[in-house]
C-alpha cells in the first residue's frame, strides 16, 4: 500500500485536501489520529481548517454548479465507511476521476460530440486511403509554428525540421511517414496563408512579442490599413491620437517611428510645435 499522498499536500481544494486526510487516517493509520498527525505535523496544524470547508462544500448539495460533485463525493465517503474503498489508490483514483477532474453536462456532450465527429473524418479518411493525425495539440502546434516561418525564406528542409521537433514535443509515439508528410503539408499551407495574407514587415513585427514598441505598431498599422487605401494620407493630431487609437502621443509616436523605418507608412508633413498644442502631422500609408 502506497503512503504517498496526492491531495493534501498539493494546491487544491481544500474539501479534497480533507477528504484525503480522513482516508489516509481510515486506511493507512488505522483510523488514528495521533498517527497520522505525526505523520504530517506541520500539516495537522490545516485539519480543522480543510474539515471547516469540507463541511461547508458539502452543503451545497442543491447548488447548481457544485451540487453534482458534492453528490459524488458523499458517495464516495460513504463507500469509504462503509468498506467498499479498501486503498489509498482506489480513493485517490476515484476522488480524481469521480469528483475533482469531471466537466459539466455541456461539455460532456461537446466532448462527445467532436470525438464522433474526429471518428467520423477518421473513417473516411481511411476509406479514400488518406492519413489522419488525431493529435489536437500537434495540429494547434502546427498552425502557430506555420505562422512563424511566414516571411522567413524557409525552405522543404526547414519544414521538415520543424515538423520532426514538434513530433518529438506533442506526439506520444512516433509519426507514420504518410502521418508525418501530411503534418509537413500542413505546415507549408499555413505558412503560405500567413504569408498571403500580411507583408513581411508584419510579420516581423509579430515576431517581437515581448517587444512593446513592436506590438504598438502592429496595432497602429492595422488603424491606417482600416482608414486608409495604399497611397492615401490622413492628419494626425496629438487629440486624434488621443481619441481615435489605443494610445497617447508618446506612445503613438514611437510605434510610427519603427513603421517609418520598415517602409509602411511615411510622414509627408511635419506638424508644427506650438506652446500649447502640437499641431498635426500628415502620414501616407506605402503599403
Amino acid at each position: 500500500m502506497t503512503i504517498q499522498p496526492k491531495f493534501f499536500t498539493a494546491d487544491t481544494y481544500d474539501y479534497a485536501r480533507f477528504a484525503e486526510w480522513y482516508a489516509f487516517r481510515w486506511l493507512a493509520y488505522n483510523k488514528s489520529h495521533s498517527d497520522i498527525r505525526r505523520a504530517y505535523p506541520d500539516l495537522a496544524k490545516s485539519e480543522q481548517k480543510w474539515a471547516t470547508r469540507y463541511q461547508s462544500f458539502i452543503g451545497l448539495e442543491t447548488h447548481k454548479k457544485w451540487g453534482g460533485k458534492v453528490t459524488r463525493l458523499k458517495k464516495l465517503m460513504q463507500d469509504l465507511s462503509e468498506g467498499r474503498v479498501t486503498t489509498i489508490e482506489d480513493f485517490q483514483g476515484r476522488l480524481a476521476n469521480e469528483v475533482l477532474r469531471t466537466k459539466s453536462t455541456a461539455t460532456a456532450k461537446q466532448n462527445a460530440y467532436t470525438h464522433a465527429r474526429t471518428e467520423a473524418v477518421k473513417a473516411k479518411r481511411a476509406s479514400d486511403n488518406q492519413p489522419f493525425i488525431n493529435n489536437n495539440k500537434l495540429l494547434s502546434k502546427a498552425h502557430i509554428a506555420g505562422a512563424a516561418l511566414a516571411h522567413t525564406s524557409w525552405d522543404e528542409e526547414q519544414l521538415k525540421a520543424v515538423a520532426n521537433q514538434l513530433e518529438q514535443d506533442f506526439c506520444s509515439e512516433p509519426l507514420r511517414s504518410d502521418e508525418f508528410d501530411l503534418l509537413v503539408s500542413r505546415l507549408k499551407e499555413k505558412t503560405l496563408r500567413m504569408e498571403a495574407q500580411m507583408l513581411e514587415q508584419e510579420a516581423q513585427l509579430l515576431r517581437n512579442p515581448k517587444d512593446k514598441v513592436s506590438q504598438n505598431a502592429y496595432i497602429i498599422y492595422g488603424f491606417f490599413k482600416l482608414h486608409l487605401e495604399v497611397g492615401d494620407t490622413k492628419a494626425m493630431s496629438d487629440t486624434t491620437i488621443r481619441k481615435e487609437t489605443p494610445f497617447g502621443p508618446d506612445a503613438f509616436n514611437k510605434a510610427v517611428s519603427l513603421l517609418i523605418k520598415l517602409k509602411l507608412i511615411k510622414r509627408t508633413e511635419k506638424g508644427k510645435q506650438g506652446s500649447m498644442i502640437r499641431q498635426a502631422n500628415i502620414y501616407k500609408r506605402l503599403a
